[in-house]
């Protein structure tokens, strides 16, 4: 059994396909980190977690807090590499096919998934953002999850900071910034 970090049984929620992630099981707000899994390939469907205190933690203890559950291939050389989420795929190990979970996120902000080039023990997501794994089997590049990293709003202006009546960008070189 896995205890959410808000001390409530964590269990994702089903994400109806090709909807934002908000839909179903997502985090309500920019705080937290949302989990998305895709079983898609898998004859399944989506479904959704949020770790409300994910910010900047790894990815496998943001999927933990968020109720799923990983299991890691026992073969030599495969320590860390996920295998199965939720007990999928069903038949056998999974190293060593041309099937495997690939890991994605998002900063939250950009509506995009990202492909992780790092393992999910390495991987770390900042608050508001979202990580997720999809099923891949056979040739091909890894595709990202059936839903959409929904972008969170733009924090508003505070009340008390100033604001430039010319309704420019408050001075500068007018560039885009980053």
């Amino acid at each position: 059994m896995l205890v959410a970090a808000t001390g409530a049984l964590a269990a994702p929620a089903q994400v109806a396909d090709a909807l934002p992630a908000q839909a179903a099981g997502a985090c309500p707000t920019s705080s937290g980190v949302t989990a998305i899994v895709d079983f898609a390939q898998l004859g399944g469907g989506v479904t959704a977690g949020c770790d409300s205190n994910g910010g900047d933690e790894s990815a496998s203890q943001v999927f933990r807090d968020a109720g799923y559950v990983l299991e890691y291939s026992q073969q030599p050389g495969m320590n860390g590499f996920v295998c199965k989420i939720q007990s999928k795929p069903t038949d056998g190990d999974c190293a060593g096919t041309d099937a495997f979970w690939s890991l994605w996120w998002s900063d939250g902000r950009s509506g995009r998934w990202v492909f992780s080039n790092q393992g999910v023990a390495s991987t770390e997501v900042p608050d508001g953002g979202y990580v997720a794994f999809a099923w891949h089997q056979g040739d091909g590049q890894a595709q990202p999850p059936a839903v959409s990293p929904t972008p969170h709003a733009a924090p508003t202006q505070a009340p008390d900071e100033p604001s430039d009546s010319n309704g420019g960008n408050g001075g500068g070189s007018g560039g885009s910034g980053g």
